[in-house]
């Protein structure tokens, strides 16, 4: 039988022979909450309170080396207000994506290496939104998510080999079509999800002429990721048509120059700790 190819998995898709991945509602409206400087500390709590696996694994890392507490918090309300609005916002949406959004049955290997660039990639986001002094408030999520279509595709590709007993399929045989296919797929899920249209044009928009802030601030994270981070996106690395020079051009020297050293800074996979009081 032929290989899998770009279209069979996409159409996969879009007709829903497929289980689409889901997204936690809970999560979600934390993150949208918290994007209000303003918001209710016990809302958010009590919102994660819904979903304990959730809050556990969001405690865990609160907990973690990664933000320097001095004292630990002990409770997800402790946390909630020691960690602060974006930070537990992001924070909950990356635990949820990771825990119900990244699988893909055979090829975890490959997926593993997908989550830890998107990890690179959503904090490298926040921070050349803020040099480019654009709205930084959905600047994680698209760099979260950007990858998240190649993931599904590769979902799919399994789901479709099974059914059909065909062998899985080969990781180098699909990486062309998984790479053509990662916005429309991802942009697919995030409209699915109900996210904001400005994130889910800038996720369906990384291979074509995108000059929306956001579009420019996912291509630069993108390339500080894959060249100074040395963290690439093993799967899906759409063609840049538009100058990468045109987006890095409007950053002062002093900004690029921070952010290649906050890029070489990290680990694949780790964001920079964050200390919290």
């Amino acid at each position: 039988m032929a290989p899998i190819g770009a279209r069979e998995l996409l159409d996969g898709v879009r007709v829903r022979r497929h289980t689409l991945p889901t997204l936690s509602s809970v999560a979600l409206e934390v993150w949208k909450l918290t994007r209000d400087q303003k918001y209710d500390f016990g809302a958010v709590a009590g919102l994660l309170r819904r979903e304990q696996r959730l809050a556990g694994r969001v405690l865990g890392l609160a907990q973690s080396p990664r933000f320097h507490c001095p004292i630990p918090p002990t409770s997800i309300e402790d946390a909630v207000r020691r960690l602060g609005g974006s930070t537990i916002g992001d924070l909950v949406l990356e635990t949820a994506v990771t825990m119900s959004v990244l699988h893909a049955p055979g090829f975890e290997a490959v997926v593993d290496e997908v989550r830890h660039h998107t990890l690179v990639v959503s904090q490298l986001s926040v921070e050349v939104a803020r040099a480019r002094g654009s709205d930084v408030g959905h600047a994680f999520i698209v760099g979260l998510l950007h990858g998240v279509g190649a993931v599904y595709l590769l979902l799919v590709a399994g789901d479709e080999a099974r059914a059909s007993q065909r062998p899985l399929p080969r990781l180098g045989d699909l990486r062309t079509d998984l790479s053509r296919g990662n916005a429309t797929a991802g942009a697919f899920l995030a409209e699915h999800w109900g996210l904001p249209l400005p994130v889910v044009r800038a996720i369906g928009a990384q291979d074509t002429e995108d000059l929306s802030d956001l579009g420019a601030t996912l291509r630069v994270a993108k390339y500080l990721a894959q060249h100074h981070a040395r963290c690439p996106n093993p799967i899906a690395l759409p063609t840049l048509r538009v100058p990468l020079e045109q987006d890095v051009g409007q950053l002062s020297v002093r900004a690029r120059i921070r952010l290649v050293e906050m890029a070489r800074g990290l680990r694949c996979g780790e964001q920079p700790e964050r200390k919290v009081s």
